[in-house]
């Protein structure tokens, strides 16, 4: 009967002891995706400012400016043909120079070398130019030995036509002979000594050439630099041997310099034409005009323009930004701004009120090198988009972890 009171007292005892409490439930979620209305609308993510804070959310406001439009193209450093020049020997002679190397700086009018005429012994000819010589010497000999015929043919002449004459003239003056016999022995003995006399003369100017003492005094030649530049190629030496027209050195002047541009021709009608292109580091080099070149393997064109050396090399290839039509004023937005979906599609998250971001697609034309997306068709001025933090956002719309 005690057992019995007991088991019910402990019955009434635990219908009697209080409940226990359920735990409180978040009040508000630190992020919420608002529902879609219409099916043309896109859903519109809403953050708590502890999320916003927790993301790193920032923001910047999209912007109208002036945009260049531009495009890299590979480039060429070349010497203008104006500055580079090559010297050549303007007699047949011998070099005298100081010596002259390759990276040496000459001044316009320094002088570099002297050239000695040499004598026909000392001419160090090519095969052509020997024959020649040859050739002209023999014929030269073959006068001389024709003319020297022809003096001692005229002795003769003269002496005989005297003889004549003599016995003509004796005949005359016994009354044996006629005067018209006389007459005409004193000419043909005059006729004679005139032939003697202009063979004589032929043969003294033969041997004016062929005499070395006939040769006028040779002065040096002198060379100076035709413009101020370094020596790129030395071909000669001194005390060397040099023909006329012999290629001596290389001169260039590296204060201003080329870019050759090549471009497809495909895309010439973009360029730009008359505006500066754009080397790295900011510095500018101004259209030129060059010789209409290019390749035709590879369907493109030359372009050319002209800067200040500031520490570049002939053939040293540099890239080379050219301006494209379409330069102007253009919406842009940071770069770091711009979603792309999985169909490549550009989006951005603007910002519509307080801590609520709606997604908008954006058509983006093209980056600049300094950080901007200009866009071809985006929000309005002023409205700002998220920068920091848009990926976060895109996650929270589609549920990703």
């Amino acid at each position: 009967m005690k057992t019995r009171s007991l088991l019910l007292s402990l019955a009434l005892a635990g219908c009697g002891a209080p409940k226990a409490s359920k735990p409180a439930a978040h009040t508000t979620p630190p992020a919420s995706v608002l529902q879609i209305s219409k099916e043309t609308e896109l859903a519109t993510v809403r953050l708590s400012e502890k999320a916003e804070q927790r993301l790193g959310i920032s923001t910047a406001p999209v912007r109208r400016q002036s945009v260049l439009n531009r495009r890299p193209y590979p480039g060429i450093v070349v010497v203008p043909p104006q500055n580079l020049t090559t010297l050549v020997a303007p007699i047949t002679g011998t070099l005298s120079s100081p010596r002259l190397t390759v990276g040496s700086r000459v001044n316009q009018g320094e002088h570099l070398f002297s050239f000695t005429p040499l004598l026909v012994d000392n001419y160090a000819l090519g095969p052509s130019q020997q024959l020649s010589l040859k050739t002209s010497e023999l014929s030269l000999k073959q006068s001389e030995v024709a003319i020297q015929t022809r003096i001692n043919n005229a002795k003769v002449e003269v002496e005989a036509s005297l003889i004549d004459f003599r016995r003509a003239e004796q005949l005359y003056q016994e009354q044996v002979g006629s005067r018209k016999r006389m007459d005409d022995a004193r000419a043909r003995w005059q006729l004679a000594q005139e032939v003697l006399e202009s063979a004589r003369r032929e043969l003294h100017s033969v041997q004016q050439v062929t005499q070395p003492s006939s040769l006028p005094e040779v002065r040096p030649v002198t060379q100076a630099s035709p413009l101020s530049g370094t020596i790129s190629k030395v071909l000669v030496a001194s005390g060397q041997a040099v023909s006329a027209g012999q290629p001596l050195l290389e001169i260039m002047n590296l204060k201003t310099l080329w870019l050759r541009v090549r471009i497809p021709q495909a895309e010439a009608a973009e360029i730009e034409r008359g505006q500066p292109a754009t080397l790295p580091g900011g510095r500018q080099a101004q259209p030129t005009k060059g010789a209409p070149t290019g390749d035709q393997l590879t369907s493109s064109l030359d372009l050319y323009f002209q800067l200040q050396n500031y520490g570049l090399n002939p053939d040293q290839r540099v890239e080379v930004w050219l301006p494209l039509k379409g330069s102007g004023q253009h919406l842009v937005v940071p770069s770091a701004a711009i979603l792309y979906d999985i169909y490549g599609g550009s989006w951005v998250y603007a910002r519509t009120q307080s801590h609520e971001y709606h997604r908008e697609r954006v058509l983006v034309d093209h980056s600049t090198d300094d950080g901007l997306a200009v866009l071809a068709k985006g929000p309005a001025v002023g409205t700002t988009v998220v920068v920091n933090g848009a990926a976060e956002l895109f996650g929270v719309e589609f549920g990703a972890d």
